[in-house]
């Protein structure tokens, strides 16, 4: 059922728009300022030097592979780092003001929360490969990062999305699971740190319950 369904008009409404506040502060002024700290860190951080020259396509998705396993392993350490009790009832128990997600829910977080959760563990990858990853790398990897978490709060399971088609994907559910339950499930592209500390367990046990 979606959260509109489950909660009474007004409360829906008053969570609706706090989502488009969020979305829109974090979207702008947050991407801003890190923006700002990066122009004038004077790093170069991005191959701008042969910008007309396109990464043939092996490069182009090897840089995105990069960045994905190093995306995945960052955002779990950051994440679980969120639900620290000390974290949890100030920061992250915004997010997860969505008890039951739709796409407006990925960026409904608090500014911390984005710049330490979101932006933060994206930022790692090209950040290590610095002047080797092209411009177009870096927005392509950018584009499917934000698509991965559109499709992780989408509220739908498609058997289709591409994602599924990695090893050590997490299902559709897998994201829905740690919002319903607000336990384990720490992981973004893959599910391996998960399985590695035992933070997916009850998602699975509750799986077998149900076959």
């Amino acid at each position: 059922m979606w959260p509109w369904e489950t909660m009474e008009p007004t409360e829906w409404n008053n969570l609706f728009w706090r989502s488009i506040k969020f979305t829109v502060f974090n979207s702008t002024v947050c991407n801003l300022i890190v923006n700002l700290i990066i122009a004038n860190s004077g790093q170069e951080v991005l191959n701008l030097t042969d910008i007309d020259r396109m990464p043939g396509p092996m490069l182009f998705a090897a840089q995105i592979i990069f960045c994905m396993v190093v995306e995945d392993m960052v955002f779990f350490c950051s994440h679980r780092t969120l639900h620290h009790p000390i974290l949890y009832p100030s920061v992250h128990k915004i997010h997860h003001e969505h008890k039951v997600t739709f796409s407006l829910a990925a960026l409904h977080a608090h500014p911390l929360e984005y710049i330490m959760g979101n932006v933060f563990p994206v930022m790692v990858g090209p950040a290590l490969l610095g002047p080797r990853m092209h411009l177009a790398s870096m927005f392509g990897w950018y584009f499917i990062r934000s698509w991965e978490s559109i499709d992780g709060h989408c509220g739908y399971s498609f058997s289709w999305s591409p994602f599924r088609l990695l090893p050590c994907q997490p299902e559709g559910n897998y994201h829905f699971f740690h919002h319903e339950e607000n336990v384990g499930n720490y992981g973004s592209f893959f599910t391996f740190w998960d399985t590695i500390f035992g933070t997916n367990s009850a998602f699975y046990k509750q799986q077998k319950i149900k076959d």
